[in-house]
């Protein structure tokens, strides 16, 4: 089964991964549409219920799943262009989602169900385009 990780930038160097609570739509892609999270998110996250870890950009690829879901905001940019990232199965198969700060900050029950519908949107436009 394929793994769903998100992610946000905050700074260029710090990266914060989020679980199922209430952050950057973790509701919505873990508990709402009960996507599969990776090993490690579901490990130190879900189940030890933290609602985000801080990590280096360098062990990102320990965390990443088959699909990513980013929040670049606040100002923060990734470099595309970095050889780590590029090399992220996510990246290379195009897999990788960026989620409009707007919607995906919010967390409450409307904001959930609308991120619900975007994500899933999302999946859908990507598995059709794949046809």
């Amino acid at each position: 089964m394929k793994t769903k990780q998100f992610l946000s930038l905050a700074h260029l160097a710090r990266i914060f991964l989020y679980g199922d609570g209430i952050y950057r739509g973790g509701q919505a892609i873990y508990k709402k549409l009960q996507l599969q999270a990776p090993e490690r998110i579901q490990k130190e996250l879900i189940d030890a219920g933290e609602t985000y870890k801080q990590v280096s950009y360098e062990v990102l690829p320990e965390y990443a799943g088959d699909y990513i879901f980013l929040d670049e905001s606040k100002g923060a940019e990734l470099n595309k262009e970095d050889a780590l990232w590029l090399s992220l199965d996510a990246v290379k198969n195009n897999n990788v989602f960026y989620l409009n700060p707007e919607r995906f900050w919010p967390y409450d029950p409307i904001a959930v169900l609308a991120q619900v519908e975007e994500v899933t949107t999302m999946l859908i436009d990507k598995k059709t385009s794949e046809k």
